[in-house]
């Protein structure tokens, strides 16, 4: 019993070359990919000045203060209505 098994695993790999679809022709006259890396555009990290943070306070004090900065990102991006989410049509 081991040695018809042993050969049916033997031989899965000639039987999926042989049911592969045949190249075609033109398949090796494509031309070939330009390699681009994923680097090329890449910035390094740069630490930015940091203010001090009373001035920073200050400022935003006279801005209205937090919930001025709230009130602009809540009319920023309105809310969008989520009642038909998960509803199958």
């Amino acid at each position: 019993m081991r040695i018809p098994f042993a050969i049916s695993v033997m031989a899965l790999p000639w039987l999926a070359l042989a049911q592969s679809a045949p190249v075609a022709a033109n398949a090796t006259a494509k031309a070939r990919p330009v390699y681009q890396s994923s680097f090329a555009a890449f910035r390094a990290f740069k630490d930015e000045p940091v203010g001090i943070w009373r001035d920073l306070n200050e400022t935003v004090r006279k801005a209205g203060g937090w919930s001025v900065y709230a009130r602009e990102a809540s009319q920023a991006a309105p809310m969008q209505d989520m009642s038909h989410a998960g509803t199958a049509k």
